[in-house]
């Protein structure tokens, strides 16, 4: 099946037609002929959002805590959500948490697991599978892994010893998988601990590293390992300044995340803007980096960099058709992909496509209903925060 999409602006071609035949972009360029044709006038055309840090299984608790910092976060929440939800629990909490992302336009998630119970597990991968959204899994319990998990989410340095972390990493090194792991959220000196022990290398993914040292971070550099910013979860909670500037003028290429929806929304266009704003508390910043940050760059972070994250001939057609700035069309097209940073929202997005398939059209999720899933999830939400106090 091909499909075309006629007219758009698509990022980094300009006014230009997009074919896409078995998932895969086939050409950009002008009357391009498909079997089904999308007009895609006045839309702008860009890759899909990859988030590469969330906690799917928490989205029911969305606005649960408003002025909650990291410490109640991890003594309360951590310890509750997990051990009060069933498996059908975790299986419409998932479902929820993709079609929020999937309606955002975020159409590739690493899910940094909250279940780790086998059966639970097994839910969680089954359903991931079905919704339709490109998922990595990020298996928490490294030492029981899950024959279908694609990274080993292990909690790091800063709350493991360095033997576990060294374990775990081996697990995922044995299968070819990458570990994502939370580093300076709470204290520094994680990343050194591991380059000392001979650990760092490009497989390895970070998340936070707001109190890393400044040598830790061309540490990260120079061993090619990635690092993952969450902004809004982590201006919210206190983890204090975010190292995304930071790794950046160490030569790195920050990613973005939505971390949990605790006190957050469950898309990338807010994390594009908060991460903006606070690192031009400190000096300038170019709106399009964030941009980069919530595309390629979060591809290049889980290692699906050649796969999806631009617009290109050969990649798998992730794409997100946007509303509302046609009139930026004619101007310098920096000005334009600044844009997506800081002036649209979900509300702007027009068509989701995944790996070729049309996940959202006009406005309206195809295969997904999320007020009935909210409401499936309430119960969920209700019960969590009464555990919680």
């Amino acid at each position: 099946m091909s499909v075309v999409f006629k007219g758009g602006y698509v990022l980094g071609h300009g006014i230009a037609d997009l074919l896409i035949e078995n998932g895969i972009i086939q050409a950009i360029g002008d009357d391009l002929p498909g079997k089904r044709a999308i007009n895609a006038s006045g839309k702008l055309l860009v890759p899909g959002f990859v988030d590469t840090h969330r906690h799917m299984a928490q989205a029911p608790l969305r606005g649960f805590g408003p002025d909650m910092t990291l410490g109640y976060y991890m003594q309360q929440v951590v310890q509750h959500v997990g051990a009060s939800m069933s498996v059908l629990d975790v299986r419409n909490s998932l479902k929820l948490a993709a079609a929020e992302a999937m309606n955002a336009g975020v159409t590739t998630v690493l899910d940094w697991s909250s279940v780790s119970d086998p059966e639970q597990v097994d839910a969680a991968i089954e359903v991931l599978h079905q919704t339709g959204l490109r998922v990595v899994f990020g298996h928490s319990n490294p030492d029981d892994m899950h024959p279908q998990a694609d990274a080993v989410a292990s909690l790091g340095p800063d709350y493991l010893p360095v033997d576990d972390v060294a374990r775990h990493i081996g697990l995922a090194r044995d299968r070819g998988l990458i570990t994502s792991m939370h580093v300076g959220g709470q204290q520094g000196g994680g990343v050194r601990k591991l380059h000392d022990a001979g650990l760092l290398g490009p497989d390895l993914h970070f998340v936070h590293g707001n109190r890393l040292e400044d040598d830790e971070f061309k540490m990260l550099v120079d061993y090619g390992s990635t690092l993952t910013v969450t902004p809004v979860t982590e201006l919210m909670m206190g983890h204090g300044d975010l190292a995304y500037r930071r790794f950046a003028e160490a030569g790195g290429e920050p990613a973005l995340g939505v971390d949990v929806e605790s006190g957050n929304l469950p898309d990338m266009f807010s994390e594009m803007r908060a991460g903006l704003m606070a690192e031009r508390a400190t000096g300038p910043l170019a709106a399009r980096d964030l941009l980069q940050a919530a595309t390629i760059n979060g591809a290049k972070a889980i290692g699906l960099g050649d796969a999806i994250g631009s617009l290109e001939v050969g990649k798998q057609a992730d794409i997100v058709l946007l509303s509302g700035l046609e009139h930026l069309f004619g101007e310098d097209p920096e000005v334009l992909e600044g844009a997506v940073a800081t002036s649209v929202g979900t509300e702007d997005v027009h068509t989701v496509l995944i790996d070729g398939t049309v996940v959202k059209l006009d406005g309206v999720l195809v295969d997904h209903d999320l007020r009935e899933l909210r409401e499936l999830t309430l119960r969920i939400a209700r019960r969590t925060l009464a555990a919680a106090g």
